[in-house]
């Protein structure tokens, strides 16, 4: 048994440290944090299939993490409007920009809010990494048929 914690311990003091650098480097980056959220609204047919587009982009000397799993999740809206197509979907690295689309459909007339996270993970050199959650509100509109 005293073997087994002596090894256990390192990693958990490690991913200590880790999740303590997360929390301090998403809040203290000089000039705000260092990714850009972008995100256009949709307009759809009801009951046709449509794509909401989410980029990401982060500032010089930031990049993403391609092994991370970066993601968009947790899709809702407010009076189940809007149908998703999946309850996750994986982003993919286009030169300096995550791309997501979110395949989705509206399923009834008139502006949707919908909303969501995104997760990201980033570095800055090769000793910081980070791990962030940003919150994704777009709008779909669903036009009549």
């Amino acid at each position: 048994m005293h073997g087994s914690l002596s090894r256990i311990r390192p990693m958990v003091g490690a991913a200590l440290a880790f999740l303590l650098a997360s929390a301090a480097g998403a809040t203290a980056e000089p000039g705000g944090p260092p990714w850009m959220l972008e995100v256009s609204d949709v307009v759809a047919r009801v009951g046709e299939p449509a794509q909401l587009t989410v980029r990401v982009r982060l500032r010089e000397g930031f990049r993403f993490l391609d092994t991370y799993r970066n993601r968009a999740f947790e899709f809702s809206t407010q009076d189940d409007s809007v149908r998703f197509e999946r309850r996750s979907v994986v982003g993919r690295i286009e030169g300096d920009t995550l791309v997501i689309d979110i395949p989705l459909t509206p399923k009834t007339p008139g502006p949707h809010v919908i909303n969501g996270l995104v997760r990201i993970g980033y570095a800055e050199g090769q000793q910081s990494m980070y791990m962030v959650s940003l919150p994704l509100i777009a709008t779909i509109t669903g036009k009549g048929s």
